[in-house]
């Protein structure tokens, strides 16, 4: 077969493109009936959830904004769907344990920061909201650094991201050991931690949420038991070594086991979702969802009072009761080991209930034994106190991040990061002035609490009046209404051009007159009926099965009814009676996207084969439109 040399217009072909013809419309002539290869064909061509092209023949966007932007947006994405979330099974528990010990190693660590601001106020002599800033600006990094991670993580990052915090954190705990004054302690605990804190919490526990969605709070609530286990054991250690071994060495036993422990987590985390190749850092569309933003403003003002408590129980009991050292440490042991139950257990419960329905009451808790706490004058009635307040922290901590997915018409989870990375700079800035200011709240009233426990509790208070408003913008002012952990979709509009057959429009399934049941397509004159279920049935399965694999196939039409009928005629039973799209409203079961008929409505199409120039074309992907153009009209072959 020899082909004609053709002349290409000095403008590019655009006139040839301007009188393209549709691969649609393939003259009858060279067309066969449908082999089973048919569907490589259409998913060599057409995109399998929209019926467009194909994400990497498609144009894309030039980046633009900030560098950072720009390396994020060139990285490339296979085109692949992973599937739903797995809610379970090996690989997605392993990814679970391997966030606790990240949580262990960071926010754990974090936790106990009480530990060594007590130990820093009786060694260095610095005054309490001096020192209260090397705790605030390591849990500030760590929130704050999540929005530019929680996109790496989204750009399939995950992993050198990952390990640079890994080293972050190795640098910044044995040069602790080291450090002689205060602005050393500043710039290794403080900054170096808090930048690896920040480059490995957020991505862990994006990554977990891509596993679960029906599980997703009772995961997050696993992991987050890893603050408790750190929060408990790092104090174990330095109360046990310290005495003998001094300040150095107890923090190289610490730094060996987080060396350790980043070894074990980079050799098992695995991501599961495609890189996401372009997208913002900040997706501002989402404030722009009230309950996001108001959740968001609530967690702001939750977590603007909670860790006045963890930095300042031992002080109080020191300086203004008179407890011993060791008091003050088994204070915070005994205040953050109530978050091994109350981590856990709740998260069980908002699962079954939602994880706002819990978080509500115990935001207030936490505000009325910030209040309570002007009342103690007894070690005995603070022991009390760090009970109920470790059990309440312990939920907000837990639970905020499994709600954030929550609050998101997003259905897929590619933007898990990003999402989850914003919520948690929205908190890193009231991490970080909290504990500062409830300081020079102290320091301000002579050694006293009063003004700093009043303005903890009035922040809780804020806090969870701006939950409740969130779940009022949810389900309104029904207190007995449900509240599911998954936003009603945003509508939708549904495909229905699936090329290369033709959408004859939506129709009256049952007879119009007689009111008989009658199908638009009989099975009395061989048409052909299958249920699917679940996530099988798309435009392309129902497709399938009426040109291949149904018996007596192929038909002339097909067409999908309520989402999970698929129907095949040859010929209509009844007068066809096309009523407004509009009715045909219910997406297909197995694409969100596509359009599935309706009750007693029917999306119809009638089935157009692909010729085997076309064929052959399309499966070497070498023809685009003007190719097929100029086998139409020069004739080649």
């Amino acid at each position: 077969m020899t082909a004609r040399s053709v002349d290409v217009p000095a403008d590019g072909g655009k006139e040839l493109e301007n009188h393209v013809v549709p691969d649609a419309r393939v003259e009858h002539s060279l067309q066969l009936w449908p082999s089973a290869r048919d569907e490589e064909i259409e998913q060599a061509v057409y995109n399998p959830q929209d019926g467009s092209r194909p994400a990497q023949q498609q144009p894309s966007d030039k980046p633009s904004g900030p560098a950072l932007t720009k390396i994020l947006s060139r990285r490339s994405a296979v085109s692949y769907d992973p599937g739903p979330a797995p809610d379970g099974g090996l690989t997605a528990w392993i990814q679970v344990l391997c966030t606790h010990l990240t949580i262990f190693t960071t926010f754990g660590f974090f936790t106990s920061f009480g530990v060594y601001q007590t130990y820093y106020e009786k060694t260095l002599g610095i005054a309490p909201s001096t020192i209260s800033w090397i705790g605030s600006i390591q849990v500030f990094l760590l929130f704050f650094l999540g929005t530019f991670t929680g996109r790496a993580t989204d750009a399939g990052l995950f992993r050198p991201v990952y390990i640079a915090g890994a080293c972050f954190q190795l640098l910044g705990i044995f040069t602790l050991a080291e450090c002689k004054s205060v602005w050393q302690v500043f710039l290794s605990q403080g900054v170096c931690l808090g930048l690896a804190n920040g480059l490995q919490f957020c991505p862990s526990m994006a990554l977990v949420s891509t596993y679960f969605v029906k599980r997703r709070a009772f995961a997050l609530g696993f992991t987050a038991l890893g603050s408790c286990t750190g929060g408990v054991i790092f104090p174990v250690i330095v109360q046990q070594c310290l005495p003998s071994l001094g300040f150095p060495w107890t923090i190289r036993i610490i730094g060996f086991i987080m060396l350790l422990l980043n070894v074990v987590t980079i050799a098992l985390y695995r991501t599961r979702l495609p890189p996401r190749k372009s997208g913002p850092l900040v997706d501002w569309a989402s404030f722009g969802e009230l309950p996001y933003t108001l959740y968001c403003s609530g967690a702001f003002f939750s977590f603007w009072g909670l860790y006045f408590a963890f930095f300042y129980i031992g002080s109080y009991a020191r300086n203004v009761l008179g407890a011993t050292y060791q008091q003050s440490i088994n204070l915070l042991l005994v205040q953050v080991c109530m978050g091994f139950i109350f981590r856990l257990l709740p998260t069980y419960y908002a699962d079954k209930i939602g994880g706002l329905n819990v978080l509500i009451p115990f935001a207030f808790i936490c505000g009325i034994m910030m209040f309570a706490w002007i009342g103690i004058k007894s070690i005995g009635t603070l022991y009390v106190f760090a009970i109920i307040y470790g059990s309440g922290s312990a939920v907000i901590q837990a639970l905020w991040p499994a709600v954030i997915g929550s609050m998101s018409r997003e259905k897929d989870l590619k933007k898990a990061g990003v999402r989850m990375g914003m919520a948690f700079t929205v908190v890193s800035v009231s991490s970080l002035t909290g504990p500062p200011l409830a300081g020079a709240l102290v320091q301000m009233n002579h050694g006293n609490y009063m003004y700093a426990n009043i303005w903890a509790g009035m922040s809780f208070f804020l806090g969870g009046s701006l939950l409740i408003a969130t779940r009022v913008s949810l389900v309104g002012w029904n207190w007995r209404a449900k509240l599911k952990d998954t936003l009603p979709p945003a509508p939708v509009t549904l495909t229905t051009a699936y090329l290369p057959n033709v959408y004859l429009g939506c129709s009256q399934a049952e007879a119009n007159a007689d009111g008989t049941g009658n199908r638009l397509f009989d099975p009395s004159t061989g048409a052909q009926f299958r249920d699917l279920t679940g996530n099988q049935l798309t435009q392309q399965s129902c497709r399938t099965y009426c040109s291949t694999t149904a018996p007596n196939a192929p038909y002339a039409y097909f067409g999908i009814e309520f989402g999970v009928n698929c129907r095949c005629g040859n010929s209509f039973n009844i007068p066809r009676v096309t009523v407004a799209e509009t009715q045909c409203n219910v997406s297909a079961a197995g694409n969100a996207t596509q359009s599935g008929g309706g009750p007693n409505r029917m999306s119809v199409w009638q089935y157009v084969a692909v010729s085997p120039l076309s064929r052959f074309c399309m499966l070497q992907k070498l023809c685009s439109a003007n190719m097929i153009f100029l086998v139409r009209k020069v004739g080649i072959g």
